[in-house]
């Protein structure tokens, strides 16, 4: 007699907070993100970017060489490929991220990690995504609520930032957050939920054995 048995698949998390505000709203949706994920099964490898000293700067240098020497930048680049999801937190300020997630983004997501372009010099090069596969989940808080705004904040990260990298992005934004009411902020924490459930679902794998 053969028997199925069905084995839970945890899934690799990377997940970043880009806010300098202590106690920050991002913070807390960033725990309860990080909460949720874990109590699933999931491995969650979080990093407070302010906290831990994240340097944001991509200087000359670094930019000739094409790679870091920095080890907490290739500490990044290293989780990111490995993981099956990335989570994305920050406030919105003139209409994109701090300069901070800006850094990350310009140090860790080049090319070699985040694509890679094919053709020869002097011509034009083919862009190649290198994150096939790979979910990911961008929660902002926004004072802003004008739609024009906060559509194009959602668009960079879906098209121009992870979608062209090859993931599978969702991106969830809070706008008008000073005028929103406390019911209305513990709602939208509650949509946060049924988020994380859809950009990275609970996987079961059926295997044989027998009996």
């Amino acid at each position: 007699m053969i028997i199925f048995l069905v084995k839970f698949i945890p899934m690799k998390i990377l997940e970043l907070l880009s806010n300098p505000r202590p106690a920050s709203l991002c913070e807390t949706i960033a725990l309860r993100a990080r909460e949720g994920l874990e109590s699933a099964g999931n491995e969650v490898l979080f990093h407070d970017l302010y906290e831990e000293g994240f340097d944001p700067v991509l200087d000359s240098a670094e930019l000739a060489r094409g790679f870091s020497l920095d080890p907490l930048v290739q500490t990044h680049c290293r989780q990111l490929s490995e993981v099956g999801g990335l989570i994305v937190l920050h406030p919105l300020w003139w209409g994109g991220p701090p300069a901070m997630l800006k850094g990350w983004i310009d140090r860790v997501l080049r090319q070699g990690i985040g694509y890679d372009l094919e053709g020869g010099e002097f011509s034009d090069k083919s862009w190649t995504p290198l994150l096939l596969g790979k979910k990911a989940l961008v929660l902002v808080t926004s004072d802003e609520d004008s739609t024009g705004t906060l559509s194009r904040a959602e668009a960079a990260w879906k098209e121009d930032i992870l979608g062209k990298c090859g993931m599978d992005c969702d991106c969830r934004i809070l706008g008008g957050l000073r005028r929103r009411s406390a019911s209305e902020k513990a709602a939208w924490m509650e949509d946060l939920d049924s988020a994380l459930a859809a950009s990275f679902p609970a996987g079961a794998r059926l295997s044989a054995k027998r009996a």
